[in-house]
């Protein structure tokens, strides 16, 4: 199974890890040591997150407040999204549908 970070997920978490660097430079790296461990979660089991929008299933990261919204096949994982709990989905249905 690979892992494939849509473009518009890449800006996500650039972005977020820029705001946590602004704070504290470790919590910007223990965000993305989280990220790290959700991804190699996901390429274990795959299927364990529910799904959230048709096709795509939402993984709720544990220490940062932050959803992974993905879709799989039988051996790729698309991220689509990294966005914050709080965060109007509205962008992120649109963003999909693309």
């Amino acid at each position: 199974m690979q892992i494939i970070v849509k473009p518009d997920a890449e800006i996500d978490i650039r972005q977020a890890n820029a705001w946590y660097r602004g704070i504290n430079p470790e919590i910007a790296q223990r965000y993305l040591l989280e990220l790290d461990a959700a991804i190699t979660f996901l390429l274990k089991f795959p299927l364990a997150s529910p799904i959230c929008l048709n096709t795509c299933r939402q993984y709720v990261m544990k220490r940062f407040p932050y959803l992974i919204i993905y879709e799989c096949t039988d051996d790729i994982i698309f991220i689509h999204a990294v966005f914050h709990a709080n965060r109007d989905r509205t962008a992120i249905v649109e963003r999909i549908s693309q």
